[in-house]
Order: C-alpha cells, then sequence, then structure tokens
C-alpha cells in the first residue's frame, strides 16, 4: 500500500510507494540505524513512518508503514492520545457553539466573513468552516472579527479572544498533519516543523526524541516553525547517559551556548549563561512569549534520569522545557502535564480556563 520511492541521504524522497531504498549504502556500518521510525515525507505530506531497523543496518530497501494504517490501530491512536485530542477540539468548538447563539452580532459578523450561506447563520456551521480554515485565513479572519466586535476588555470581547488563542494550535494541529512542511537541511535527517502535542508525538517519537525548538510564526505565516536545537552525534546517535544525564545535558548545552573563553568556568555560572543566551534570543526572535526552546526526549530516558534528577534540570534550565514523550501508551496524568506545553505553543497566553 502506498507509494514507491528512493530516500537519498540528504536529499529529497520522490514520489512513489512507501518501498524505499537508501542510496548510497552507508559506508559506516549502522550509520543508518537512526532512520527507524524517521517520517516519510512526500511533496510536503507526511505519509508514513519507517519501520525499525537494527543497528547493524547496511543499506538496501527500507519498508515503512502508512499514517492512515497507524492511525487505525487501536494502541498507536492511544499513544499519540487521539482521543483525548479529539475531545479537547471538540469541547472547544461546543464551548464556541453555545457562545455564538448568545451573539447574534458576532454569529452575522464570522457568517460574513466565512461566507456561510444561509441566514440567520447557524453556529455549528460557523465552527466547521472556522475549523477547516488554513492558518493565515483563520488568523486574519479573527483579527478582523475581533477588531470590528465589541470594545476591548469587554465580556465578549474577552471571551473572543480566548477563543481564538485556543483554537489557533488546533487549526495549526490539522495542518500540519495534513502536509507537513518538508525541509531537509545538509547534515540532517530532518528539519522538523511541529506546532502541537500530538503532531509532535507522531514526529518527535519518528525521529528518536530530537532536540528541537519551536516559535510561533509571524502573522500570515501558513507553517510553524522548528528547528535543530541540539545536534546529536551524527554518527553514534543520540542516545542516554544514565546517572550522567545531567552532566550529558550540560555538556551539550555548553557546547552550543557557552563561548569557550567561559568553558572553564563553574557550572552554575555556564547554566546561567546558558539561560541569558536563551532570553536574548527568545527576545530576539519576537518575545519570549512567542519562542520557547524544548528537550524532547523518550520517557524511558526520562524513568533513568528519575524525577529528581530531571526537576534538577528544569531548576538548572528554566529557559528549557522538558518533554517526556511515553514509549508506554498509557500516559500518567504527570506526562499529559509534561507533553501539554506543545499543544498550547502558539496561545501566547494561556487562556485554556474561564470558559
Amino acid at each position: 500500500k502506498g507509494f514507491h520511492g528512493k530516500f537519498l541521504p540528504g536529499g529529497n524522497l520522490k514520489t512513489g510507494e512507501l518501498d524505499l531504498t537508501v542510496e548510497p549504502k552507508p559506508e559506516i556500518p549502522g550509520k543508518w540505524a537512526g532512520i527507524s521510525g524517521a517520517p516519510v515525507l512526500i511533496q510536503g505530506r507526511l505519509v508514513g513512518i519507517i519501520q525499525s531497523y537494527q543497528e547493524d543496518f547496511g543499506g538496501g530497501n527500507l519498508a515503512a508503514v502508512s499514517i492512515e494504517q497507524l492511525l487505525k490501530e487501536d494502541s498507536f491512536a492511544k499513544h499519540i492520545a487521539l482521543k483525548d485530542w479529539e475531545d479537547f477540539v471538540g469541547a472547544i468548538c461546543a464551548k464556541l457553539e453555545i457562545f455564538l447563539k448568545r451573539s447574534e452580532q458576532l454569529s452575522n459578523v464570522l457568517g460574513n466573513l466565512l461566507s456561510v450561506s444561509n441566514a440567520p447563520h447557524r453556529p455549528d456551521e460557523i465552527v466547521k468552516k472556522l475549523v477547516d480554515l488554513r492558518v493565515g485565513e483563520f488568523e486574519w479572519t479573527m483579527a478582523d472579527t475581533i477588531s470590528g466586535f465589541g470594545k476591548p476588555q469587554t465580556s465578549d470581547w474577552k471571551s473572543l479572544e480566548t477563543f481564538s488563542n485556543l483554537l489557533l494550535p488546533i487549526i495549526y494541529d490539522r495542518t500540519t498533519i495534513n502536509s507537513v512542511h518538508e525541509s531537509l537541511g545538509k547534515g540532517t535527517l530532518l528539519h522538523l516543523p511541529v506546532a502541537t502535542r500530538t503532531v509532535a508525538e507522531i514526529l518527535m517519537a519518528a525521529v528518536q526524541r530530537r532536540p528541537a525548538a519551536f516559535r510561533k510564526p509571524i502573522t500570515g505565516d501558513d507553517w510553524p516553525v522548528g528547528e535543530i536545537l541540539l545536534e546529536p552525534n551524527p554518527e553514534g546517535g543520540f542516545s542516554n547517559p544514565g546517572s550522567s544525564f545531567i552532566e550529558f545535558f550540560d555538556q551539550m548545552m555548553n557546547d552550543k551556548f557557552v563561548s569557550t573563553e567561559d568553558l572553564g568556568k563553574p557550572d552554575r555560572v555556564k547554566r546561567r549563561l546558558v539561560n541569558k543566551e536563551l532570553i536574548y534570543r527568545a527576545r530576539r526572535k519576537g518575545g519570549e512569549l512567542n519562542y520557547k526552546h524544548y528537550y524532547i526526549c523518550s520517557q524511558q530516558e526520562a524513568s533513568i534520569v528519575g524525577a529528581q534528577l530531571f526537576n534538577q534540570l528544569k531548576e538548572f534550565y528554566p529557559q528549557v522545557i522538558f518533554v517526556a514523550l511515553a514509549d508506554d501508551p498509557d500516559l500518567t496524568p504527570e506526562e499529559r502535564d509534561i507533553g501539554r506545553p506543545i499543544r498550547e505553543i502558539l496561545a501566547a497566553r494561556n487562556s485554556e480556563g474561564n470558559l
């Protein structure tokens, strides 16, 4: 089922079936082991995930499972919290419908902007059209509606702004999962654009929890932008060092953000320099609320590290949000809370409550 094609190292995936070929074969044994579980992108669309291969994989044929097939598997759907996400989206849409029923003025404004045919405009049709918009169209529609509806700080105005903040991650999620923006860079398997928790769990699990940073794009940009924050060893891959995890993480942060002349300073000083640099980069890229640094790892790594060490890392690096993705599909409430910030990243003001 699916597509045929060839995966060229450092290049693009050609259209075809999900039977892939790596060319040329790796010169170093095990070099391509990291491709196991990698996302398969065809013309920017996420179409599948490559099946698991042993570390001694030497190139040649690859097999992949289509996303369509994966989503039919109950365990996979549970692993990515698909039902939770659908329930979350349904609850927000239901609340928005109730809000629209109370405000004929808003229903008329949105109905006209969305070209809903029948009058009076039905709230359920308005909501359906709203969540089906592309990102740019959604932002423009909501900006026009908010600017022309009521006075700032009134209860209706605040509620409308709240709904806009809640719906934006949902729009990004659908846009991203329907057509993932492909951006392969030299020396990297994937330059990853993800926006919300569901998409993050599909893709980050696919690339072995590669560390990444995400930011909200400028208004009108259809794609959230992801960039590699910490590069894993290209040959050895990204692995967990067990009890020395803090030292391992310190070293990666120092290599990335600390200047050569400061490397000899105490750890506490270097950590302060790292956080200072992350704050500077966040402000340079559009404000602290719109730019977050995420470190994503598997639950297996988090278990090895232990809650105490993990909390220490959070204390040492307050500018980094640590996200643990569970290998076990039965996520605990704590794990849900850890993963939740990705879903909400595009809502600059955390406004999920008070609806």
